[in-house]
C-alpha cells in the first residue's frame, strides 16, 4: 500500500487599490473618510491619485505636523486641493508646537505637484525656538496657498527658525502661487523662497499677489 500526501494550496487574493478621485472629507466626526491630514497625506502616498481630488476639511484644531511626498498621477488636471469645508462653521486651524529642530514645519513638501490650500489658518504661535510653517523641498512645484491665515511667532529674533514659508533645500521650483493670505510674526522672513546657484535662481511662475504681512518682512 502507498501513502500519498495531498497538499493543500491556498489562493490569497491580492487587492490592488485604485488612485484617489473625487471629494473627501476630513475631521473628527461620524462619516468623515480620514479624521486627520497625516491620514489623507498617507492615503495620497499609498495609492497617487486618478483624477482630481479634493479633501473638505471639518472646522476644527488639528495639532500636527506632516509630510506629502510625490503623488504619483498628480497633473494640472488632476490636482490635489485641501480646504476649509463650506458648511463649516469656525476655522480650520493646523497648529505645532513641536520644538524639535526635525520637525520644524507644519507642511513638508517633499516633491509633491498641482497641491492647493485654501482657506486654513496655520498657527505656531505658540511654539518657542522653531516656528516654521511650510517647508518646501527640491522638486517641489506648482503649489497654491490661497486665503489662509499664517500665525508665526512673536519675536524680534531675525534667525532663519521662524521663517514662515521657506525653502529647504534651495533648489528651483516653479509655478508656486501665494494670494490672498495673512501673515502675522514670524521674525525676520514670512516668505524665503531661494536658489542654491545662478542656475536655479530663474524659478518660472512664481507670484506673490494680494497678501497683508503684520510684525514680519515680506
Amino acid at each position: 500500500m502507498r501513502n500519498f500526501l495531498c497538499g493543500l494550496v491556498i489562493i490569497v487574493p491580492t487587492f490592488l487599490l485604485g488612485g484617489l478621485s473625487g471629494t473627501y472629507v476630513i475631521g473628527d466626526q461620524g462619516g468623515a473618510d480620514y479624521s486627520t491630514f497625516t491620514q489623507a497625506a498617507s492615503a495620497l502616498q499609498s495609492q497617487g491619485v486618478s483624477g482630481p481630488v479634493t479633501f473638505n476639511v471639518i472646522s476644527g484644531t488639528y495639532n500636527e505636523y506632516f509630510t506629502l511626498n510625490s503623488i504619483s498621477g498628480s497633473s494640472a488636471t488632476n490636482t490635489v486641493t485641501f480646504q476649509k469645508y463650506a458648511g463649516s462653521t469656525g476655522d480650520v486651524t493646523l497648529s505645532n508646537t513641536n520644538a524639535n529642530s526635525s520637525y520644524n514645519y507644519i507642511i513638508r513638501l517633499n516633491n509633491p505637484d498641482y497641491v492647493t490650500f485654501k482657506n486654513i489658518t496655520f498657527d505656531r504661535s505658540g511654539a518657542s525656538s522653531y516656528g516654521s510653517i511650510i517647508r518646501f523641498d527640491t522638486g517641489t512645484s506648482y503649489i497654491t496657498i490661497d486665503s489662509c491665515v499664517f500665525k508665526g511667532v512673536e519675536t524680534t529674533s531675525s534667525s532663519t527658525n521662524y521663517r514662515i514659508i521657506y525653502s529647504y533645500n534651495s533648489s528651483q521650483y516653479n509655478g508656486v502661487k501665494i494670494k490672498n493670505s495673512t501673515f502675522t510674526n514670524g521674525g525676520g522672513y514670512a516668505i524665503y523662497l531661494h536658489g542654491s546657484s545662478s542656475s536655479s535662481y530663474p524659478s518660472t511662475g512664481l507670484e506673490i499677489t494680494n497678501n497683508t504681512f503684520t510684525n514680519t518682512t515680506s
